[in-house]
């Protein structure tokens, strides 16, 4: 038995065994036994474990025997000691902190746990001390405040609020930037995280509230963002960011929180995704660590889904693309990675409901500090609406580049069928067999036929000359209706839907006469084992949603609509997007069954009329070709037929004529038919040559005139200032080409008559017969 086992027994009067001895000194706690005299004040210890002995400095058997007083010192404090003396005179238990001394005389501070020991009788025979050293605790509290001191005027000076937090007593200390974000500032607030919370909009309050009491539940950090509302009524967005000082693993009481003022931020990304979605600017990045994909919510509506509405991944998107593009994306993106290098491609992607949207895709590679690469970031842009106007723009200006060169080439062309077709009319009157009779016969039938090309050409390119009247569509088309029948086999019929029989339209009446039997015999011909044609004719409404429907641009206003409506073969959806080039055909044979330029002069004709002309048809279920034209604003007969069918020129005869035209051999050709008729003609070789001859004593009734020609008189230029300077006279005009530089219908006068070239004798003569005839 040891001396303070022995000691122990000794002061209680009784055995105690080794196993009570050893509980005692398992106590991690300083624990010290002293004794309680009565009639004086002096103790002594008679009991230490080993926690309390160490603590100190000294063996046990130093302190065996020794007064308490032992461990008192300079630092120690009178006035609780004298606390103590009162709870030992009153026989109650003291709880305090107070500095004890080691052997080496440091100061140690410890929590003092005073308890008295009773006997049977209530008396008390011992004292019972435990001592927790707080030196450790205490030097971590005061660095705890000091970096707490320092974070907070870190974060102070970064402009963000901070807050203390003791989860245990839910007191909370607030920063001065912190009471000011949010409105606070020099108002007395209760110091819990209850008074945090009231601050927050109620909408937000519950949220909030359970997002931070679950994770300091755990220890753990918390990450959340909320409105509050000031006391201006301005409402912010705060970012509240917790973490537990004790990082060590074990779960800490007191929390950090730095609060973040982020509503500047969540408005400048909120415009920012209003920007990209006005703009079709989506951003994506692919984390190739995670391996994971963000799409910003324009990216989302761009592939055609709700923002957010689910986690893309990096082989979905690939798979988003056309199957035809999938490589091409895959091998950029690859060498991208491989190579460090930003990359471009535009491609295709296909959406669930099957449209395709035309996309660009930028990207660049985010690298590690070592150099590899470990990510991608761009954006994606949707360049669809933009590709289609690019289109169109490119198709106008490839289009008005084909109309110039088509317009030269058709004033040429034309000259030279004007001198073969009037040499042609010339020998056919001089004809004298039958076969002579049949071949010149049949070479103006081919000169027709190339006039007809010509002029179909100059539809397609919208240079076409048109005379434009206001015609009732119904009555055209029902006019038509037996010529119609005739070119059609008894096993196809035909008929006509009208909604409206009052439906004027100001166009080119014989052009599309033209156009509409085109329409009709394109129907016959998907219909080899018969069937139906139905004409439908009905007034309809353009706007700017009817417009992007129709893929048009037509100013918005009411129209008519005429459909020429088959249930034959149909066409399938590559022959359809072809159907309005020029020399294509469906018709079996090729071009030996047309010419492939009836469905581009039904095209250039609706454009050139301010219209649109759209065709629709699937395999098996027929085709629809729809005109649509402006209605007129004016009901009433058309305007006077261009030519009548007099024959009858001795009122004409003996008038004169002023002829200028610059090519010899259209010239002589011209030259013939008017003298043919009677007429008194004098030529001219250009503008300037007849005004310049004939200015200054202009005597004739009718010019006829070509319209380009070389000079800076050109034929409308010279009517013109021959009127000008008081000249009353009919002017005919003729060209091979009535393009940008011909005569408009405001310079023309009332009878003033428009030809193109070739004009065959009868025609001609005619047109002067008309001319002339309202003079």
């Amino acid at each position: 038995m040891t001396s303070r086992e022995a000691s122990l027994q000794s002061a209680f009067g009784t055995d105690l065994s080794t196993i009570f001895f050893e509980l005692l000194n398992q106590i991690s706690e300083g624990l010290l036994i002293t004794d309680a005299p009565s009639g004086h004040e002096g103790h002594r210890i008679f009991f230490v474990n080993d926690a309390l002995a160490k603590m100190m400095g000294y063996t046990p058997d130093e302190l065996i025997g020794a007064s308490p007083l032992i461990f008192q010192g300079e630092q120690s404090d009178k006035a609780t000691m004298e606390l103590v003396a009162a709870a030992k005179r009153e026989g109650i238990p003291f709880v305090g902190k107070i500095v004890n001394y080691n052997k080496r005389g440091e100061p140690i501070h410890v929590l003092w746990k005073l308890n008295p020991v009773f006997s049977a009788e209530g008396e008390v025979i011992a004292w019972l001390s435990l001592k927790e050293d707080l030196s450790t605790k205490l030097d971590l509290e005061v660095k705890a405040v000091d970096v707490n001191n320092r974070l907070g005027r870190l974060i102070e000076t970064m402009g963000d609020g901070v807050l203390f937090w003791d989860t245990a007593s839910g007191s909370v200390v607030w920063s001065d930037h912190l009471k000011s974000l949010l409105g606070l500032h020099g108002q007395q607030i209760p110091p819990t995280f209850t008074s945090y919370i009231n601050c927050v909009i109620p909408e937000d309050r519950n949220r909030v509230n359970s997002t931070i009491r679950r994770s300091a539940s755990t220890g753990k950090p918390f990450d959340v963002q909320h409105r509050i509302e000031v006391a201006s009524g301005e409402q912010k967005t705060l970012w509240l960011r917790g973490q537990p000082t004790d990082t060590s693993g074990t779960r800490s009481e007191r929390y950090v929180v730095v609060v973040r003022d982020i509503t500047d931020q969540m408005k400048a990304e909120r415009r920012l995704l209003q920007a990209e979605e006005i703009a079709n600017i989506g951003s994506w990045e692919i984390d190739l660590i995670q391996n994971t994909l963000y799409w910003s919510p324009q990216v989302f509506r761009i592939h055609g889904f709700e923002p957010n509405s689910f986690q893309p991944t990096v082989e979905w998107a690939i798979e988003s693309y056309h199957p035809d593009h999938r490589n091409m994306v895959q091998t950029a993106v690859n060498d991208a990675i491989e190579h460090g290098v930003p990359f471009q491609f535009e491609a295709v992607i296909v959406r669930p409901d099957g449209t395709e949207r035309n996309v660009l895709s930028e990207g660049f590679v985010d690298f590690t500090n070592e150099g590899k690469p470990r990510g991608l970031f761009g954006v994606f842009i949707d360049r669809t609406d933009i590709k289609a106007k690019e289109d169109v723009i490119t198709k106008t200006q490839r289009m008005d580049a084909l109309g110039k060169f088509v317009g030269g080439v058709a004033h040429d062309f034309n000259n030279l069928l004007a001198v073969i077709m009037g040499n042609l009319e010339a020998l056919e009157e001089t004809t004298q067999t039958d076969n002579e009779k049949r071949r010149v016969k049949a070479a103006l039938k081919a000169t027709e036929h190339g006039a007809e090309l010509t002029h179909s050409l100059l539809a397609f390119v919208k240079k076409s000359p048109m005379r434009i009247s206001n015609v009732n569509i119904v009555e055209q088309i029902e006019g038509m209706m037996p010529l119609m029948r005739r070119v059609l086999p008894s096993n196809i019929t035909i008929s006509l839907t009208r909604l409206n029989t009052d439906v004027w339209v100001l166009c080119d009446a014989t052009i599309l006469e033209a156009c509409i039997l085109n329409l009709v015999v394109n129907a016959r011909d998907a219909l080899p084992d018969g069937g139906k044609v139905v004409i439908n004719v009905e007034k309809v409404e353009i706007d700017e949603h009817a417009n992007a429907q129709l893929g048009a641009s037509v100013a918005p206003g009411h129209f008519a609509a005429i459909s020429v409506n088959d249930n034959g073969t149909g066409m399938s959806s590559q022959q359809l997007h072809q159907a309005q080039e020029p020399f294509f055909t469906t018709k079996a044979g090729g071009v030996n069954k047309g010419t492939g330029l009836g469905l581009p002069r039904v095209l250039g004709f609706a454009e050139q009329s301010n219209g649109i002309f759209r065709l629709y048809s699937e395999p098996g279920k027929g085709t629809s070709a729809k005109i649509i034209l402006p209605l007129s604003k004016n009901r009433g007969a058309p305007v006077k037929p261009l030519v009548s069918n007099g024959t009858n020129y001795d009122s004409i005869r003996g008038k004169r004529v002023l002829l200028v035209e610059d090519q010899q051999a259209v010239l002589e050709i011209l030259e013939d038919v008017i003298t043919s008729i009677g007429l008194d003609v004098e030529i001219a070789i250009s503008g300037d040559d007849a005004y310049n001859r004939f200015g200054h004593d202009f005597s004739f009734s009718l010019v006829v005139t070509d319209v380009v020609m070389p000079g800076e008189l050109q034929g409308p230029d010279l009517v013109q200032k021959l009127r000008s300077d008081g000249a009353s006279f009919s002017a005919i005009y003729i060209s091979g080409y009535m393009g940008d530089s011909s005569v408009s219908n405001d310079e023309m006068g009332e009878f003033d008559i428009k030809l193109t070239k070739p004009v065959t004798k009868k025609a001609l003569a005619q047109a002067i017969l008309e001319a002339l005839s309202t003079c």
